[in-house]
């Protein structure tokens, strides 16, 4: 007894010691805004001033500040998916898992009102802009559907079913073109360079013939680590390279983004962003116009997207003499005919991950 006594007090010691040494150094060590790992900002110290102690605000914003800032909060991160993966033997941690050298973050549950109600925003965008034009959607596959590792994951097919017996457009089926190895080991985006069936996919399913390229391709120095090794905050071997594709069309091309000015280029690989997957066409943004100066043969294509869109662009410009390129995520559909201009459209073309219909209230 009088042992079991004696461990207790010198673990009690032992975390008091830890936890002050943390509070010494959150409190003299240099703050950092950004957490490169999660790809956020940290909080600010909150404003004190009467109101905010009064109102609570103050107390809530420091207790933000005292969790984003503290010392060895990496850490306590990475300690707490070791203990709950190998000690405790979870599956997951936050939602996130690590099978055959890759890391997933299913969409789970199902959402089958959220994918219905996305679902109707489509059909409202082609009914009011689009009515006598042809459209087409596809769907893209979670890199979980191509693991025979057990996990909790949508069932793609039933979300297809749901979309085509509530949407008008023809769907193209893409999953056949990919594989697990087609996708970040460390995110949940595919690769580019590996996209060429999926593109050639889409250009044929609109009726199209993608012309063969000649992509030189370009990787930047150091690793990728996507969003889901930030999440998953445990070692691991999985790596990453971000690699993208330059050609004449994509080097000539004639890029206006309606909400970043100074973009003008296809690619962005000297982007300021946390998100290093921004190279691809500046990353989220609501309205993009990207005009191919190699060809006049007057193809318009209208690609609604999600950030999967970004990467495979490029391609899909290769067939069309503009692409013109929407998030509405970020932009609202009541008016993107006051943005850019869509009547001229040859094809329509959405193009949305399994993530982004199972979410409610996404798409505006």
């Amino acid at each position: 007894m009088k042992m079991k006594k004696i461990t207790n007090l010198i673990t009690v010691a032992v975390f008091v010691l830890i936890v002050s040494l943390g509070c010494l150094l959150t409190a003299f060590l240099p703050k950092q805004t950004l957490s490169e790992t999660e790809r956020r900002e940290l909080a600010a110290f909150p404003e004190c001033t009467a109101k905010t102690v009064l109102d609570g605000s103050f107390f809530n914003g420091l207790t933000e500040y005292v969790t984003d800032h503290f010392a060895l909060r990496e850490a306590f991160r990475t300690l707490n998916t070791v203990l709950r993966v190998d000690v405790l033997g979870q599956p997951d941690s936050g939602g996130v898992f690590e099978a055959e050298g890759y890391l997933f973050e299913p969409a789970w549950p199902m959402d089958e009102q959220a994918i219905l109600n996305n679902t109707a925003k489509m059909q409202w965008i082609t009914d009011t802009y689009f009515a006598d034009k042809p459209v087409y959607f596809s769907i893209v596959p979670d890199k979980a559907d191509f693991t025979d590792e057990p996990c909790l994951k949508l069932d793609t097919e039933h979300v297809v079913e749901l979309v085509s017996e509530n949407f008008g457009g023809e769907y193209i089926d893409i999953t056949d073109t990919l594989s697990l190895g087609d996708y970040y080991r460390t995110d949940t985006h595919w690769q580019q360079d590996k996209l060429g069936d999926t593109a050639d996919a889409l250009v044929s399913g609109m009726g199209g013939t993608l012309p063969e390229s000649t992509f030189e391709w370009i990787t930047l120095d150091g690793a990728f680590h996507g969003v889901l090794r930030g999440r998953y905050a445990k070692p691991t071997d999985a790596e990453d390279k971000l690699t993208y594709g330059v050609n004449d069309v994509t080097e000539s091309a004639v890029v206006r983004d309606l909400a970043h000015p100074g973009v003008s280029t296809v690619y962005v690989p000297e982007t300021e962003s946390l998100v290093r997957y921004d190279v691809f066409l500046s990353g989220a943004t609501p309205i993009i116009e990207v005009t191919n100066t190699q060809t006049d043969n007057g193809k318009h294509l209208v690609l609604f997207r999600d950030s999967f869109g970004s990467s495979i662009a490029p391609w899909l410009l290769t067939a069309y003499e503009k692409i013109t390129i929407i998030d509405i995520r970020y932009v609202s559909s009541a008016i993107l005919g006051e943005q850019t201009e869509l009547s001229t459209a040859d094809e329509v073309l959405f193009l949305y991950s399994t993530a982004i219909l199972n979410t409610g209230g996404i798409l505006k």
